[in-house]
């Protein structure tokens, strides 16, 4: 995922659908765009799901809510069902377990349709549709919630869950810094809008995803051996160089807890964070090699960025973005069909 594990493919996918006239059968090309994502539950059992981004050429780009006030009023939306994979696959892949998987989907899906039905029921009587309003029930990991609340609690955790690195990958203190926010990020939507049972299961997954990222770079740690090996071209080792990244776990679990008992809400707290982060990244950073000197104020420089991004991070809304393959092929003017992504 830039998601959950170390990988999201990008592809162009190709069903055959056969498709009756009159009789006679056809075959019928469906091409979808989008991506496999990957996730880890608590068990260290791994479980996927894909996402469209478009189908035959046309991109799935309304919103759910308006794809079920259609369906609600028989006009059959474009795709529909793809909507509703996706919706199944943002939700199970933030919420669920490789246990729980199959039978969140089947039970979501049922959801949907009873949900469709309570709009109707809604609108028959002449009211107009507020999805706040709406009380079918969805269940997901054995937690109920309305439509609402999970959509609204999906969207937060999958923005927070953006920032987290992906399993696998080598980091560096700030990345720390970023987990610990995330959990408190978590915490504090989960504190405001939620009970316990559907706070608890929010908590606990992302819990479970920021274990998988600390344990996959202990993993990649000790493969590495803490130093970038150079190879020349008679294949002798010939230069080691120390790498810069968060090898003192003391230290890393010190930073992460800076952020991770804030309230994301309260600027002076948030501040007061930053503020910490900055006195323990000091002498890291110069153990880097990063001082201010007479001619330049590098470290000032790093320190105040790494300060300015944690508080954006903290914002809600805020959400590292996957550029989709249309994005990617304008920004490097490419027409390559397949194009794999790594954070």
């Amino acid at each position: 995922m830039k998601k959950n594990l170390a990988k999201d493919t990008i592809m162009a996918i190709t069903d055959s659908n056969i498709v009756s006239h009159d009789g006679a059968q056809e075959i019928k090309l469906v091409t979808h765009l989008g991506y496999s994502l990957d996730s880890i539950d608590n068990d260290g059992k791994l479980f996927s799901s894909h996402h469209y981004e478009s189908v035959n050429g046309s991109t799935l780009d309304k919103s759910f809510e308006d794809v079920l006030l259609d369906k609600s009023r028989n006009k059959e939306p474009e795709y529909y069902n793809y909507y509703v994979k996706n919706f199944l696959t943002d939700i199970t892949m933030n919420f669920s377990t490789a246990s729980t998987i199959v039978n969140d989907k089947s039970s979501l899906k049922s959801s949907i349709n009873d949900l469709i039905k309570e709009i109707k029921e809604t609108t028959s009587k002449g009211a107009s549709v507020n999805f706040d309003n709406l009380k079918t029930k969805f269940t997901v990991n054995g937690v109920d919630f309305t439509f609402k609340e999970l959509s609204d609690a999906s969207r937060v955790f999958s923005n927070a869950k953006s920032i987290l690195k992906n399993p696998g990958s080598t980091l560096v203190y700030r990345d720390y810094a970023e987990m610990g926010l995330v959990k408190s990020k978590v915490s504090s939507y989960v504190q405001k809008n939620l009970n316990k049972e559907q706070g608890d299961l929010l908590k606990s997954s992302m819990s479970t995803k920021i274990a998988n990222v600390i344990k996959g770079q202990n993993e990649a740690l000790y493969n590495l051996q803490g130093i970038k090996i150079y190879v020349n071209s008679n294949n002798k080792y010939y230069k080691f160089q120390n790498v810069a990244v968060a090898t003192n776990v003391d230290y890393a679990n010190k930073i992460m807890d800076v952020f991770a008992n804030i309230d994301t809400n309260d600027q002076n707290a948030l501040k007061s964070a930053c503020n910490q982060y900055k006195s323990i990244m000091t002498p890291v950073y110069t153990e880097y090699g990063i001082y201010n000197t007479a001619n330049n104020s590098a470290l000032t420089e790093i320190l105040n960025d790494d300060k300015d991004t944690l508080m954006n991070m903290a914002d809600e809304n805020f959400k590292i973005r996957t550029l989709s393959i249309s994005e990617v092929r304008a920004y490097i003017k490419s027409r390559e069909n397949i194009i794999d992504t790594i954070r």
